[in-house]
């Protein structure tokens, strides 16, 4: 976001991200799992809201998203519920002049959080 035409420092950034996530003696625990699909299910929903605002991909994104915020939820209940209500508010601060939009939104998020 601060360097948009520089791709290695955000790859850089992405790959220090993966290896600290994690613990270096290799057990998972299930918050950093959880905290890990929060993340992605947030990056999912930025993609939809700002590179493609109002399309097929766009929903699909936000569908993705519910995926993985269900994931979140299911690897550790309590980051998963401390979590969720972030992604509506999102929705809604992206949507809300629109609510159609943001309604359908809503519906396809919660859809893919059911799905899993």
């Amino acid at each position: 976001m601060l360097f948009p035409h520089e791709y290695l420092l955000s790859y850089i950034g992405g790959l220090l991200t993966a290896i600290w996530f994690y613990p270096p003696f290799g057990t998972t625990y299930p918050e950093n799992t959880a905290f890990f699909f929060a993340l992605a299910a947030l990056t999912f929903i930025l993609g939809a809201i700002i590179n493609t605002p109002d399309s097929a991909r766009s929903s699909l994104l936000v569908l993705i998203s519910g995926c993985l915020a269900s994931l979140s939820f299911i690897s550790k209940q309590n980051v998963g519920l401390l979590i969720l209500p972030l992604y509506f508010l999102l929705i809604t601060a992206a949507y809300l002049p629109d609510l159609r939009r943001m309604r359908n939104n809503y519906a396809i998020f919660s859809f893919g959080f059911i799905l899993l």
